[in-house]
């Protein structure tokens, strides 16, 4: 059933509960993927749950209560939990990679290598991804700037340090803005940066901007998520899994669910694009 109604979520969802027991997970949901259209179109009951989902989806999901609870389910689990596979600076967004398909640091992941991203060239890439999206942005000096989703307020320190501009940024996450505004305030910015705890929806002073940039998905995502990946495996007894026994009282059971659902969010990572090598 969670496959008739979700294809490859709801194999994802029998994965993490249990229901689904496979050693190459990734593998088996590229083929659900490449073969969506015939299961969705196989037959009547098929076809009538995938209008059913579409509806439901359309209704509710991007209504602001849901958005509040869909971004607190997945960026208020922990700060620790995410510094164990993230940059330094705690970058959600994909890097840019000189070689995307050369793998970064595999002796390192071998050993269990506790923290963030390891090298100095993984650190170079996600850095190079955010000058890259300021230098496309063409901010100048004094400008405001809107950002729209914090992240960890990486971005919005590099915009205000390299432009001297003001930036005003907006996260739904209370966990976010918390660090974030610590960060801000150890760069000495708090009067060039502000965080708003609240859906970008609500903010409603609505003053010029110069320029807007979406800051996510990329050509380099895929490669980005193989490396978030091998770094929360690396980092799952060590770091991820004491934080989440501490902060939320997860037993084996919990934690394996848990931990099955963060792979299949990882394995989209499998899905290459088909051209990483068409950043401009």
């Amino acid at each position: 059933m969670r496959v008739a109604l979700f294809t490859d979520l709801g194999l994802a969802e029998a994965f993490m509960f249990g229901d689904v027991d496979c050693e190459d997970i990734s593998s088996l949901i590229q083929i659900l993927i490449a073969n969506r259209h015939e299961i969705e179109n196989d037959s009547i009951l098929t076809s009538f749950l995938s209008k059913g989902r579409s509806l439901t989806s359309k209704r509710f999901l991007g209504i602001l209560v849901n958005s509040k609870a869909n971004i607190s389910a997945h960026y208020d689990l922990g700060n620790t939990m995410f510094s164990a596979y993230l940059s330094q600076d705690m970058n959600y967004s994909s890097a840019i990679f000189e070689n995307y398909n050369e793998d970064l640091d595999p002796a390192a992941a071998a050993k269990g290598v506790a923290g963030r991203c390891a090298t100095a060239k993984s650190q170079y890439s996600l850095a190079n991804f955010r000058r890259f999206i300021l230098k496309k942005s063409k901010i100048r000096s004094g400008q405001r700037v809107l950002e729209i989703g914090t992240g960890w307020g990486s971005l919005a320190i590099l915009a205000a340090k390299t432009f001297n501009c003001t930036v005003e940024t907006v996260t739904l996450s209370s966990n976010q803005a918390a660090l974030a505004r610590k960060r801000i305030e150890e760069a000495n910015l708090t009067d060039r940066i502000t965080v708003h705890c609240m859906d970008f929806r609500e903010y409603k002073s609505k003053p010029e901007y110069w320029h807007r940039c979406s800051v996510n998905i990329g050509p380099h995502y895929a490669r980005t998520l193989r490396e978030w990946k091998r770094l929360f495996i690396a980092n799952w007894e060590g770091t991820v899994a004491k934080a989440l026994v501490l902060q939320y009282y997860l037993d084996v059971q919990g934690l394996g669910i848990f931990r099955r659902k963060w792979i299949c969010h990882f394995v989209r990572a499998d899905v290459e694009p088909e051209n990483p090598d068409c950043i401009e």
